[in-house]
């Protein structure tokens, strides 16, 4: 489905992209009924969801509100899930670090650029000038050029470059109000890469965005110019890892002698991030082994 900014909110034509006060928003069309046939991005719930679940939207924020091992990153990508049944949120989170260029996310920056550019434009036939750009001595407008996309953008490529099925799994609030926790995280556990340019870039789309019908700058970024919620205390949240067949590392393979896990075996709950101890009864110990061999991820 290509990236433009649709003319009627829930357009199945295409979909809507949202500057928003604290992050980018890649919004897709409702389902009106599950055999309606829409060509709509699409996922399997690992954990018990047991179906294919439409994607809701994307969110792009800078710096990342996820932490991995006590790393911090520069970037994050929330992707959302449509679920009816009521049991919550189930959302698809890839970090991002500063390194090579990333052309997927590079279409994001083009899209976004164009809805910046409209606004921009917008309030500059009313008489307004964009004086943070003068106050702060930054050509912001020379960093977001638009350019035309040649082809559909899909959501997965950058759970796909990481080139990693893992992920932590852990049960935790939305990240802006009202912060209901029904949010139901899977964070990749592989840092994906963009260049520092298109960082810089993502950040002055927000930062610097002004709404069309008032003028005004929308971001509530702080003195650091961050949008991001400060990090939340994890000592009281039960983490799980997937370890089951197709999770399981070369090094683990030799280690236990085991290509599979036997059922109920499939994920370790650890106290938080921070402890990657499993909790006592959900030790992977090969079979026939003991409490010795107990293999410690």
């Amino acid at each position: 489905m290509p990236l433009e900014r649709s003319t009627e909110e829930g357009s199945a034509e295409g979909v809507e992209l949202q500057i928003r006060s604290n992050s980018l928003r890649i919004a897709y069309p409702r389902r009106p009924s599950r055999n309606t046939p829409l060509d709509l991005p699409s996922v399997d719930i690992p954990q018990g969801w047991g179906k294919f679940l439409d994607v809701a939207h994307v969110d792009f924020k800078v710096p990342a509100e996820h932490t991995l091992l006590g790393e911090t990153f520069d970037a994050e990508v929330n992707i959302y899930v449509i679920q009816r049944a009521g049991r919550g949120i189930p959302v698809i989170t890839v970090l991002f670090k500063i390194g090579k260029y990333n052309p997927h996310m590079q279409q994001v920056i083009d899209a976004f650029g164009r809805v910046w550019r409209e606004d921009k434009n917008a309030c500059a036939k009313r008489g307004y000038r964009n004086l943070k750009e003068t106050e702060m001595g930054n050509n912001i407008t020379s960093l977001i050029q638009p350019r035309t996309l040649q082809q559909d953008w899909h959501p997965w490529e950058f759970v796909w470059q990481t080139n990693s099925d893992w992920f932590y799994g852990y049960m935790g609030s939305l990240t802006e109000p009202p912060c209901y926790s029904f949010a139901h995280y899977r964070i990749i556990d592989t840092p994906n890469e963009i260049s520092a340019q298109q960082l810089h870039a993502l950040k002055n789309i927000i930062l610097y965005h002004q709404d069309p019908g008032t003028c005004s700058y929308t971001s509530v970024h702080n003195k650091y110019g961050s949008v991001a919620r400060p990090l939340q205390d994890s000592r009281r949240t039960w983490v799980h890892r997937c370890t089951c067949t197709d999770f399981l590392p070369d090094k683990t393979r030799k280690t236990t002698g085991k290509r599979s896990c036997r059922r109920g075996q499939e994920s370790q709950w650890m106290p938080n991030p921070k402890d990657l101890t499993p909790a006592p009864g959900n030790e992977f110990i090969p079979a026939g082994g003991s409490d010795d061999d107990t293999v410690r991820f």
